[in-house]
C-alpha cells in the first residue's frame, strides 16, 4: 500500500512543493484476498525507475501546458 501526501509549503509557510510518501511493508495478493508481509523492495532497483517515471510525468505535463514552468515561457 502507498499513501502520498502533496505539500506546497514548508515549516515556515514558504513555498516548498514536495511529497510525503509512505510505503507499507507488505501488500495484497494478486487476487486481493490476503495480506502478504514483507514484499521484497530493492531500493537500488526501484529508485532509477521512480526517477524516470517522475521526470517523464513532469515533462509530459509541461508539454501539455498543465505544468507552468520557466521553460514554458521560453526562459
Amino acid at each position: 500500500m502507498i499513501v502520498m501526501i502533496p505539500h506546497t509549503f514548508g515549516r515556515y509557510l514558504n513555498f516548498n512543493c514536495h511529497l510525503h510518501i509512505l510505503v507499507s511493508d507488505g501488500g495484497l495478493d494478486e487476487d486481493g484476498t490476503r495480506w502478504r508481509r514483507r514484499v521484497p523492495l530493492e531500493k537500488e532497483a526501484l529508485m532509477p525507475m521512480w526517477r524516470s517515471a517522475i521526470i517523464t510525468f513532469l515533462r509530459e505535463a509541461a508539454q501539455a501546458g498543465i505544468l507552468d514552468t520557466e521553460m514554458s515561457h521560453g526562459a
